[in-house]
């Protein structure tokens, strides 16, 4: 009996021991493969504006200075993604108040060798983006837009603007072609 009894405990026990050894254990066989290395590069959004800064001296109102020539460039290695940009103005200096904006610009577009107006009117006012010339709406890379400015001291100016001097700078921003917005 003591003998039946052993055996039977010591078949339970085998028994159990596979159990818990198949549970916890189990002979499963497993492959890991790896796809890689794997990378991601951003581009860059970094357009230049090529041209010669305007400086104009002993100016008369009503006449037109010009044409002054302004490229904006969309090319690698600076820039690796399709832009749209926008053209403002910014005063950084006036000599007597209110100069800044009896100050006009004509800016106009090269478009297949022919030049078209975006803008006649007030420095101070300048803002051409896309809503106003398309093409500033996609520039691939690899393109160029070429713009030719001229500049007048409009003829309402009163003696009180004799003399007068404005440092003003035009500004450039761009982004990608895709953004909705002008913000990052």
């Amino acid at each position: 009996m003591k003998l039946r009894v052993l055996g039977i405990g010591a078949v339970v026990v085998l028994l159990l021991t596979m159990v818990a050894g198949a549970i916890g254990t189990g002979a499963w066989f497993t492959e890991q493969d790896v796809l890689g290395p794997n990378a991601l590069a951003a581009g860059t959004v970094n357009p230049e504006v090529r041209g010669v800064t305007v400086l104009l001296t002993n100016a008369e109102p009503g006449k037109w200075y010009g044409p002054y020539f302004v490229d904006f460039v969309n090319t690698p290695p600076n820039s690796t993604l399709p832009v749209k940009y926008r053209i403002t103005s910014r005063m950084s200096y006036q000599s007597v108040s209110g100069f800044f904006g009896k100050i006009n610009v004509v800016a106009e577009l090269n478009e297949g060798n022919n030049w078209v107006r975006y803008y006649n009117g007030p420095l101070d006012r300048l803002m051409l983006d896309p809503s106003v010339c398309r093409a500033m709406a996609n520039v691939p890379v690899g393109s160029a837009h070429q713009w030719r400015l001229g500049f007048q001291i409009d003829r309402s100016t009163g003696d009180q603007y004799q003399g007068a001097q404005v440092t003003f700078d035009l500004l450039f921003d761009s982004t990608q072609a895709i953004n909705p917005g002008w913000e990052e």
